[in-house]
Order: C-alpha cells, then structure tokens, then sequence
C-alpha cells in the first residue's frame, strides 16, 4: 500500500524491520544444547534461509523500485553481523577444538553460499568478520600440538611398533596412512606385525595431516600467512625434537633408526603434503624449502654408533 502511495522508503523500512523480527524470533526458538556443530548448522539454517526468503519476498514488493535495493543489501550486512555475533559467541567462546571450528565454519559457509541463489554473496563477508578469531585459533591449535607431540616425544623410546595383540589396530594405521596419501605405508610392515616407525612419528603425521584439512576448511587468502607459519612451526618443532635425541648419548644406539624415521618424515610425509598445498593453493609453498634443509643436516650428520642396528633390531615396543 506505501508504494503504491508513493512511500517505497518507508515500505521499505518496515518490511525490513518486519523480517529482522522473524529472524530473531527463529533464533530465540533455537535451544542451546551441548553439540556445538549441530546447534551452528540449526542456526545458519534459520538465518540464511532467512535471508533467502527475505530476498525473494523483497523482490517481489519492490520489483519496480531499483532505489530500495541498497537498502536491502545494507540490512542483509547488518543481520549478518548479527549472526556472527551469535555464531562466535559459541563456537569461539567455548575452548573448541580445531577441528570443531573448522566444521563450524564450513558449515556456515555451506548455507551462506546457497544466497547466490537470490542474487546474494556474503561469503567473504562471513569470513572477512571472523578472520580475527580464525587467526587466534590457528595459534592456539598449533601451540596445543606442539605441546601434545612434545609429550610424546619425550615418552618414545624410539622402538618399532609391534602390534601382535592387536592386528586391528595395524590395520587401522595403514588405512588411515593411506588416506594420508601413503600408499606404500605397508612396506614398513614386517614380521606380519611390526611396523619399522616409531609412534612419535605416527602421531606426528597424525596432528598435522589434521592440522592441514581444518586448516583448508577455514582457509582464505587473508589467513594464508598464519596458516604457514604454524604448519612450518609442526615441522620445525619436530626437527628440533629430532635433533635433540640425536645429541644425547641415551639414544646412541638408536640414531640409525631415528634417522630412519626422520628420512620417513622428510622423503615420503613431506612432499605429500606439499603435494596437498600445492594443489589447494595453485602453487607451491616456499616456506616448506628449509625443512628439506633442516631434515637431510638431520640424514646427513654422522654419530659413531656403539654396534646399533636399524629400527627392526630395536627393542619392540606394543602399541597401546
């Protein structure tokens, strides 16, 4: 009727008004609960098939008046930053994982990108307004690895791994290694139920292939840098590690077989993940080129060895 009265401006402002109550009423109907990715995907949902009805009841009001349309554009940023308001409260604020954010996120982008449907695209938007929070978790995921793999570390007695008791098990590491990318894993696998790796190994691999598909899942160009830089650091920390057991005369009889397992890290884990970046990014990732630097010092360095083998005469260790 305003229209049609010549008051598209003011229509204009209460239809836009009137949806910003449908929306928060939806929201206010959703409950809380303790499954932080089931509740973000209830709550991107409701808002951006909010927006997308919202989009294709104001194209039909104000078809003929081209004037109301930044205006609807306008409102849409505003009750984005609403939603994100909401979305970081949860999914930032409560010591999540990673891998819960990175799901979070996905999910948020998933139904944000559906607005292209309308004629929408607040995408970068989206993530532009976490890019802060985004950054921060990278750290802190990075420094709790760090942390996690450091204990591991200094808990390995730098034996292979025996799984007798547990074939299962075996099976499992080589399946989850080929979903690595490494196909040739089981060569590794002799005596039937031994595998010629160290768990700290493992477990590295683990963390950081990990790290990489969160880290996608979350990724663009803006958190590029920081998302390098902690990559690098999962490395260097492993390098360091590496190099620290090799200077200690405890782990003497060890160094063939450490250097074994630093030779799986730099010649087989490596370039697989580069291999993954290279493919994600459309180029390869510089940074990455003083690891090879850092780990063939590591291969290159000579200690006298006090009559040790390699990893298959080490002491056995069973996974547990």
């Amino acid at each position: 009727m305003l229209v049609k009265l010549g008051r598209s401006a003011k229509a204009c402002e209460l239809f836009l008004k009137n949806y910003s109550r449908v929306i928060d009423g939806h929201f206010r109907q959703l409950k809380i609960e303790g499954n932080t990715i089931l509740y973000i995907s209830r709550l991107s949902s409701t808002f951006f098939f909010g927006l997308i009805e919202a989009a294709e009841e104001f194209r039909k009001a104000f078809s003929e008046n081209n004037d109301s349309a930044s205006a609807f554009v306008v409102w849409c940023l505003e009750e984005l930053s609403d939603f994100v308001q909401r979305f970081s409260s949860q999914v930032f604020g409560g010591g999540n994982t990673l891998s819960i954010v990175a799901e979070c996120v996905a999910t948020a982008a998933q139904y944000c990108d559906k607005l292209r449907e309308v004629g929408l695209e607040l995408t970068f938007q989206l993530r532009s307004q976490i890019l802060e929070e985004l950054t921060l978790c990278l750290q802190d995921s990075r420094e709790q690895l760090e942390e996690q793999l450091r204990h591991r570390a200094n808990a390995e007695d730098w034996a292979c791994l025996d799984f007798t008791k547990k074939p299962d098990a075996l099976a499992q590491l080589i399946f989850d290694m080929n979903a690595y990318g490494i196909d040739d894993f089981k060569n590794l696998v002799y005596d039937e139920s031994k595998v010629d790796i160290a768990q700290t190994t493992v477990e590295f691999c683990r963390c950081v292939h990990t790290f990489i598909q969160d880290g996608m899942k979350i990724y663009i160009p803006s958190l590029h840098d920081s998302f390098i830089v902690c990559l690098c650091s999962l490395f260097e920390a492993q390098v360091d590690h590496i190099k620290l057991v090799l200077d200690e005369d405890a782990y003497l009889q060890h160094h063939d077989f450490i250097r074994k397992n630093a030779a799986f890290i730099l010649e087989t884990f490596l370039p697989i993940m580069e291999e993954k970046l290279e493919d994600a990014f459309g180029r390869g990732v510089e940074q990455l080129i003083d690891l090879h630097s850092e780990l063939e010092e590591v291969l290159d360095s000579k200690t006298p060895l006090d009559g040790g083998d390699d990893g298959e005469a080490e002491e056995e260790e069973e996974v547990v």
